[in-house]
């Protein structure tokens, strides 16, 4: 997921070595970190399960017999 954030960030770089095509929109304001952190959420649960809410792990007791043998 790191790597959609690292991607959809890229155009919003802003440094003394590459700026990017979306960089100067903003007026030279470094927004990748925030556009960055927003794109690896959204992947992060969109690509992500989470388990049932009716499904805690935990199985419940086998339940005991109480049947009684009649003595003859």
């Amino acid at each position: 997921m790191r790597e959609a954030g690292v991607l959809v960030s890229m155009p919003f770089w802003q440094s003394s070595l590459y700026a990017g095509p979306l960089a100067d929109d903003f007026g030279g304001a470094d927004w990748s970190m925030l556009v960055g952190c927003v794109a690896s959420a959204v992947a992060y649960f969109a690509t992500y399960r989470l388990p049932p809410l009716w499904r805690t792990g935990r199985r419940a007791a086998p339940e005991r017999s109480l049947d009684v043998v009649e003595a003859k």
